[in-house]
């Protein structure tokens, strides 16, 4: 059983611990931002898009087509994919459902 001294103390460690949760948080959403930003302007370097039009594209859930791709500077061309009879093809499977790290 606990008694209100330790009762206190309990809730103060929880507390510091909830505090320390929010500033690893805080950092992590930090480094995604900033991450966010590098790309961002690597892609603004490298295509026809500025750094915001770039940030927005980010924030859209979806996939955009290869027309778009071409009309801003992310591709230089698109074309037919030619294999030549009796060339090896190599499959990839990836575990999608694996956990990051493993």
């Amino acid at each position: 059983m606990l008694t209100i001294p330790s009762a206190r103390q309990h809730l103060r460690e929880v507390c510091a611990s909830l505090a320390r949760l929010d500033k690893d948080r805080e950092a992590l959403i930090g480094q995604v931002k900033a991450d966010d930003q590098r790309v961002a302007n690597l892609f603004a370097e490298r295509t026809n898009m500025n750094a915001r039009d770039v940030h927005r594209l980010f924030t859209k859930a979806r996939t955009e087509n290869a027309d778009f791709a071409l009309d801003h500077g992310f591709a230089t061309a698109i074309r037919e994919v030619e294999i030549p009879d009796g060339a090896p093809i190599i499959s990839f499977a990836f575990n999608r459902q694996a956990p990051i790290g493993q």
